[in-house]
């Protein structure tokens, strides 16, 4: 590993340490904004109804990076396991990835292609998991998406067939990232 710090890296590790220093400040405010509607019962309704509009705000603003920066990482993850799961194909397996601040471990899991209700492969999934018809019609039940593909991933490395029901699968490639011990 080179020891020259890429810009981009740079750049996210400013990025973090302006949303740290902001999310100590908003957790300040917001804290004192608590405190002063908990208060003397006082506050005039205009003061209640701007305090509530700034926090639905930064909860909005919060949200969108939230979403942002989930979807730029599980980007990232995508390459590094497709390139990680490409380059050991020769070898036993994929092993950890060490960074300069994070070990990474890649992974590779089966995505259902989860069929809609009502269809017949939905009705199959469903009795291939024990339902009955009236059960399956009332709506009771439903697959839980992500524990199906739990389960899709662990059926296929076993070699176990997927339910009838189940027509196809995609593989999801995910990094589970753990940050370094920082020494000094």
């Amino acid at each position: 590993m080179s020891d020259r710090i890429p810009k981009e890296i740079m750049n996210l590790e400013l990025a973090l340490a302006v949303v740290d220093n902001a999310y100590s400040s908003a957790m300040e405010a917001l804290m004192e904004a608590l405190e002063w509607v908990r208060g003397d019962g006082q506050i005039d309704m205009p003061g209640l109804v701007d305090a509530g509009f700034l926090m639905r705000e930064i909860e909005n603003h919060c949200d969108d990076l939230r979403k942002e920066a989930k979807a730029k990482k599980n980007l990232v993850e995508m390459v590094i396991a497709k390139r990680a799961i490409t380059d050991s194909v020769n070898e036993a397996g994929v092993g950890n990835i060490d960074g300069r601040l994070a070990t990474g471990t890649p992974d590779v899991k089966q995505e259902p292609k989860m069929p809609k209700k009502g269809t017949a492969e939905y009705v199959a999934l469903c009795q291939y998991f024990g339902l009955s018809e009236k059960a399956i019609r009332a709506g009771v039940m439903s697959p839980h998406y992500l524990r199906l593909g739990e389960w899709a991933t662990e059926a296929t490395k076993n070699g176990e067939p997927l339910p009838d029901g189940l027509l196809e699968t995609r593989p999801k490639f995910t990094v589970a990232f753990r940050r370094k011990r920082q020494v000094g």
